[in-house]
């Protein structure tokens, strides 16, 4: 079933590298990603990937490896590369300015499509492949943990609740894996500012 699977979305010559090199026991690495340039030696042959840059979005949506290195199936930790604040994109430690400015200023210009993976980063030259092969085991596309900071208020009265929650996406449910109450720290945020159309009066 996994066969047809790939036979649908990938070249026969690389599925038969993978499953040569599987059969060869060749250490795949964190990242798919590691398919670009591999080559190894088996039974007096030598066998080189046929895959190109122009496979890396595919390779990394359905080969993403990760996964079962949780008991619970979710891989924790990872940082969604379409999202990241500037500060959260400088905790991989392995980004220059540059790379992390062309992140930022690329991503809002690029369709879903292509935002489904990180393969983008390479796609659009901001990172080159041997760089993406370090940090992709660090990053994602798609998030699985959000947190929430509510706040509940009346105007008119002095009551008023805030919040902190993070929310796991454990599909087909959501679960509450963390909650606290932040009441006695005070509103933080003027909500007004926000502007009517994000904010919840009723």
């Amino acid at each position: 079933m996994v066969k047809s699977m790939m036979e649908k979305r990938f070249d026969k010559s690389l599925i038969n590298f993978i499953i040569t090199a599987r059969s060869a026991k060749v250490n795949f690495g964190d990242s798919p990603a590691n398919l670009i340039g591999m080559s190894f030696k088996y039974n007096k042959h030598e066998y080189s990937s046929p895959a190109t840059l122009a496979n890396l979005p595919q390779i990394m949506d359905y080969l993403t490896t990760g996964y079962h290195l949780n008991s619970d199936g979710f891989v924790y930790g990872r940082i969604n590369v379409n999202t990241a604040s500037k500060t959260v994109l400088r905790t991989i430690g392995r980004l220059t300015d540059k790379e992390i400015d062309g992140i930022l200023s690329m991503r809002s210009r690029l369709e879903s499509e292509t935002l489904r993976t990180t393969a983008w980063l390479v796609t659009q030259n901001i990172v080159d492949i041997e760089k993406y092969k370090q940090v992709s085991p660090l990053l994602t596309a798609r998030s699985y943990q959000f947190m929430i900071d509510a706040i509940g208020y009346r105007d008119n009265l002095p009551i008023q609740e805030r919040i902190e929650v993070i929310l796991e996406l454990r599909l087909p449910k959501v679960q509450n894996i963390y909650f606290r109450d932040l009441s006695l720290l005070g509103r933080s945020y003027n909500v007004k500012k926000f502007g009517e159309t994000i904010v919840i009066t009723k």
